[in-house]
């Protein structure tokens, strides 16, 4: 599979809403309820990444957990 370019990028998150590239990476932000939530998307999350391959390539999950 080739790495798409930015151009393309760029065409294919004008379908979703929420997302934005730079830094050579798609970026968007979850709100979650409660850490149990949050974990478990993260976890379907990986899982996915897993089957992509994505891992291999390189993928960043950064967290934050604010309570309420």
């Amino acid at each position: 599979m080739n790495k798409l370019t930015e151009a393309q990028i760029e065409e294919h998150l004008k379908e979703v809403e929420g997302w934005d590239y730079y830094d050579d990476a798609i970026h968007t932000t979850f709100e979650f309820d409660n850490f149990m939530d949050c974990f478990s998307v993260m976890t379907r999350i990986a899982m996915e990444a897993e089957k992509w391959s994505i891992t291999q390539n390189g993928t960043t999950f950064i967290t934050h957990w604010k309570s309420r």
